[in-house]
């Protein structure tokens, strides 16, 4: 990661995963811990808990509560295991995912 004018650029990519693995949640939670770890223990008091950035960068809102690890995973390895049963049925997932453009997770089709 790289900041730049203001803005984090992501500058190496090369361990992504598709938005359609079916462990990719899993992994950006991982990533997230990494990032907020990392910047929590040099002092910067800006930095986001790992569970408000995970949030912030999905758009989704999983309940944060006590901030308890294992409850968080399970929360999301329950919205993978739903999305991998949505995808298997009619081949996309039902989760918001972010638009191309930079701009706000997309909304999931009104049928689903």
């Amino acid at each position: 990661m790289l900041w730049y004018e203001g803005k984090v650029w992501l500058i190496d990519v090369s361990q992504s995963v598709e938005p359609t693995h079916p462990h990719g949640l899993e992994f950006l939670f991982r990533d997230s811990r990494n990032v907020s770890t990392f910047f929590q223990k040099r002092g910067v008091s800006e930095a986001m808990s790992v569970y408000n950035l995970f949030n912030a960068v999905t758009g989704l809102n999983i309940p944060v509560g006590a901030e308890d690890e294992a409850e968080f995973m399970a929360e999301i390895v329950a919205l993978e295991k739903r999305n991998e049963d949505h995808v298997q049925k009619r081949g996309k997932k039902t989760f918001p995912v972010v638009s191309e453009g930079g701009g706000p997770p997309l909304k999931p089709d009104a049928d689903d």
